[in-house]
């Protein structure tokens, strides 16, 4: 057997070739370059079943859905914060409408409305608030040990308890963030909207049309903003800036031909005949499982993106890869030697 110091050095399914394997894209002829995409949303698949993202994706979902209240509702007191006379919530619930559809909104009021309606002492609040930060930040976590899980790494031995620490920082971190991107949207908007009586006197009807593409423009932008943190901040592996990147693209776009393709089953099942809270939330939970789902597609993604450009993937400094083990680590060390 090797000795623990080897697990260091051990190399991910998705860093630099082996031998035999294909070199990197620029070595490649233009035909097999036109293949790469193929082969990468091949290997993409294949990883997504073998890391088993279902189970994960599942388990993600049932985080996310105690989750998500608590994370929008400290988003909007730090975006109140700067700006305490706008109604951040309804401002954020009209982004959630553009991206996910009016019904799934509906039931992010519904879970906000939930917390907000409560009657409390001060040592109940602040119990809640504590509860909240902890119930907010615990997506983070959970996504990022599915990300490790997926790139093959793990916190070094004696680094446990500061990981989890930092861990919970970056998470809040991220969620502080999103009230500064939910304040920066709103001012963004505000601006386009301005323009609208601008555009109106010069293109007339189609001013309407300019605007609505601009602010739908800036959602998406922030929302693959967010989506390239997640890859970049979560995962405990150095991965080049232009993986991660096509990556969080790619799961943009899944996320708006979701929101058609969510759309369509709904208006073709049960779901459509059921009215009320209840049916918002049953598609909000729809709609936060198939987002698992593609936020994990879209880390194997970039994991075969990696692969195929010959790009290793490096653990970061507070963690190690963890070395698959094989038939031969099995063997007698006298086996080995003959």
């Amino acid at each position: 057997m090797q000795d623990n110091h080897d697990t260091d050095h051990a190399t991910f399914d998705s860093g630099q070739p082996t031998a035999g394997e294909q070199p990197a894209t620029s070595e490649r002829s233009t035909g097999d370059r036109l293949l790469v995409p193929l082969l990468v949303v091949r290997d993409a698949a294949a990883g997504f079943m073998g890391d088993k993202c279902f189970r994960f994706s599942a388990a993600l979902s049932f985080y996310t859905l105690f989750s998500i209240a608590p994370m929008v509702l400290i988003s909007i007191y730090v975006a109140g914060l700067a700006a305490a006379d706008i109604d951040f919530q309804a401002e954020i619930t009209r982004q959630f409408s553009v991206l996910i559809g009016d019904q799934a909104a509906d039931g992010v009021t519904v879970l906000l409305s939930s917390l907000q309606n409560q009657e409390q002492t001060r040592f109940q609040l602040f119990l809640s608030g504590v509860v909240l930060l902890f119930s907010a930040t615990n997506i983070f976590v959970q996504l990022q040990d599915a990300y490790n899980d997926i790139y093959s790494v793990q916190a070094k031995p004696g680094r446990g308890l500061v990981k989890q620490f930092l861990d919970r920082m970056i998470s809040l971190g991220m969620i502080l963030s999103l009230g500064f991107l939910l304040l920066v949207s709103l001012i963004i908007d505000s601006a386009v909207v301005s323009l609208r009586t601008y555009l109106f006197a010069v293109l007339n009807d189609a001013a309407i049309v300019v605007v609505s593409l601009l602010q739908n423009a800036v959602l998406i932008a922030l929302v693959t903003g967010i989506i390239y943190a997640l890859f970049h901040f979560l995962p405990d592996v150095e991965v080049p800036r232009k993986h991660k990147l096509r990556g969080s693209l790619a799961v943009t776009a899944m996320l708006l031909l979701g929101k058609y393709g969510i759309g369509v089953y709904i208006g073709n099942s049960s779901l459509s005949e059921l009215g009320g809270a209840s049916a918002s939330v049953i598609v909000l939970m729809l709609w936060i499982y198939y987002t698992s789902l593609i936020l994990f597609f879209g880390a194997e993604l970039i994991k075969a993106m990696a692969r195929h450009a010959g790009d290793p993937l490096k653990p970061r400094r507070y963690a190690t890869a963890i070395r698959t083990v094989t038939a031969r680590d099995w063997q007698q060390p006298a086996e080995r030697a003959s």
